[in-house]
């Protein structure tokens, strides 16, 4: 209802429309909120944020077509953009394009230093790969190294986690690291 009012005073405002997108997506009222991007997308098209969030919420509700769609839409405008980076990851990690993945997520990390999720995703990636782009020419000594490489994302996840206090996040990172091990 806050957002409506607001939208009645200044009908042209994205960021509003895009803010009440999210309120939505929260309620699960999942059409209401495409329709409340895809209108902050027609006022201003150069605001990519909603164009995150479709990528997102069209990615939680299992289409990948739309989503990356979206996620390219973002990228194009913003290629700095660290979680849509992340969130292209994750749809690579989805289509099993892992070394993709592991691109994305580096990418991330550099640009979003600090979010134990870039690592966390990207530890994620490289154990999918290790563990089934299993190429013949891989030695022993090449598969230990690609564990470590694992074990390494996981502990700095760890390490800033512990500064956060999330504890959901802090269980997997755990639970890989055991894992790992």
């Amino acid at each position: 209802e806050a957002f409506d009012g607001a939208l009645e005073i200044d009908p042209m405002n994205a960021i509003t429309w895009t803010e009440k997108g999210n309120v939505l997506i929260n309620l699960k009222k999942y059409e209401e909120a495409i329709n409340a991007y895809n209108k902050a997308l027609e006022i201003n098209p150069e605001y990519f944020e909603p164009l995150f969030y479709l990528s997102n919420l069209f990615f939680s509700l299992g289409n990948i077509k739309d989503s990356t769609k979206k996620v390219e839409e973002l990228l194009d405008k913003n290629k700095s953009h660290a979680l849509g980076l992340n969130l292209n990851g994750r749809i690579k990690i989805d289509e099993k394009c892992y070394d993709k993945a592991i691109e994305f997520f580096e990418k991330a990390i550099s640009l979003d230093m600090g979010n134990p999720m870039h690592l966390l995703w990207a530890a994620y990636a490289n154990y999918l790969n290790l563990e089934f782009s299993s190429s013949p020419k891989r030695n022993e000594c090449q598969e230990k190294e690609a564990l470590t490489l694992i074990i390494r994302k996981l502990e700095k996840a760890r390490n800033l986690i512990n500064e956060r206090t999330d504890k959901e996040i802090q269980a997997y990172i755990l639970y890989f690291l055991g894992y790992s091990y």
